[in-house]
């Protein structure tokens, strides 16, 4: 039957139809695109229902930041192969903007306006055989900080600090014996005697008095998982790795509690050797705010603070957020970075901003 424009339809021929067909650089892409899809769920749920449970589990959630890198190839292929990896490419999308999508809204979001007195803090894991005035000049390298938390203070660090930076800090809490220094251009009282035993041992506390009011800081360092040592030792990793995750959540569980006890503001700030993919992260989150999560941006990494190696394995710098502060929902965050001058440390100090609201 003759078309209503007299023209006959072009019959289907078998060259035709496979010119329709997508290529097979499209199908496979498109596999590729359904299997990292897939892959970014089944992390995603493990992680929410196991965490830190299973060491090699751990291991990936420490490095999630990594699982989202092939998002620039799975979008470029789901734009080629159409509606067939548009669904694996919206769940990548939309787990990133979960876990991470507000660390990139490139100023749109910015903090909410805030009324109070700013009190500025820095985190600073110095590395314990550092006694170099480098290492001391960093802490105010980029600005003077009100108050200063140091782990892995070594003595003769503290004792450069003493001679450099008194006239900066004249409130100084200095234990090197326990690997940690308050420093505070406000006065301040020592805290520690009113910490509980499992809380002291990887803790110090002070009140700092700014302007009358008190402000309670948590030094802390959380146990170390010390995966090239397993490695070197033949000891096993997945075991190591899930043995100190679950180390670093009953510290933070047994944090939150002396926290959870105390009345007014409080400021953790310290070596979490977590990063914010771990359980010990959730716990303390729970009631305490993430400065880098609400006024940064970035992923904020800090360590290792240099590029190195482990039997000719390269290790690059600035993999991982493991140095924070975190503060209690009296405080406001406006700004958070990573400071680049380090010293002789193998660590980034962290840098916040935080508002004290008025009486």
């Amino acid at each position: 039957m003759p078309s209503p424009t007299g023209h006959r339809p072009r019959p289907r021929t078998a060259r035709t139809r496979r010119a329709r067909r997508p290529s097979w650089i499209v199908r496979l892409g498109t596999l590729a695109v359904w299997l990292y899809g897939v892959g970014i769920v089944l992390w995603f749920l493990l992680h929410l229902t196991i965490g830190d449970r299973l060491g090699w589990l751990a291991l990936v959630s420490t490095f999630a930041p990594y699982l989202f890198l092939p998002l620039p190839f799975v979008l470029a292929v789901s734009l080629a192969a159409g509606r067939r990896a548009w669904a694996p490419t919206l769940v990548a999308v939309l787990v990133f903007a979960v876990e991470y999508g507000a660390l990139f809204d490139f100023g749109l979001l910015g903090p909410r306006p805030a009324e109070g007195e700013p009190i500025t803090i820095l985190s600073f894991n110095t590395w314990g055989y550092s006694e170099s005035p480098e290492t001391a000049q960093a802490i105010v390298a980029s600005g003077t900080p009100d108050i200063v938390a140091l782990q892995e203070l070594s003595g003769g660090l503290a004792a450069v600090i003493d001679r450099d930076l008194a006239g900066t800090y004249p409130y100084r809490l200095m234990e090197p014996a326990n690997r940690k220094g308050i420093l505070s251009r406000y006065p301040l009282t020592n805290a520690n005697s009113s910490l509980p035993p499992d809380v002291r041992w990887f803790t110090q506390a002070a009140k700092v008095d700014v302007g009358g009011r008190r402000l309670t800081v948590y030094n802390v360092h959380l146990y170390a998982t010390t995966v090239l040592s397993d490695l070197a030792a033949g000891r096993s990793l997945a075991d190591g790795l899930a043995g100190g995750a679950a180390a670093r959540e009953e510290q933070a569980a047994a944090l939150a509690r002396d926290i959870a006890a105390r009345a007014g503001p409080v400021v953790v700030a310290g070596d979490m050797n977590a990063t914010d993919q771990s359980r010990a992260y959730a716990v303390l989150t729970g009631q305490l705010d993430d400065a880098h999560r609400q006024a940064g941006s970035g992923f904020g990494h800090t360590f290792p603070a240099y590029r190195g190696s482990f039997h000719g394995i390269p290790i690059l710098p600035r993999t991982v957020r493991i140095d924070m502060i975190l503060y209690s929902s009296g405080l406001q965050a406006v700004e958070s970075r990573v400071i680049p001058e380090h010293g002789e440390s193998d660590h980034h100090p962290v840098w916040a901003t935080l508002i004290m609201p008025g009486r």
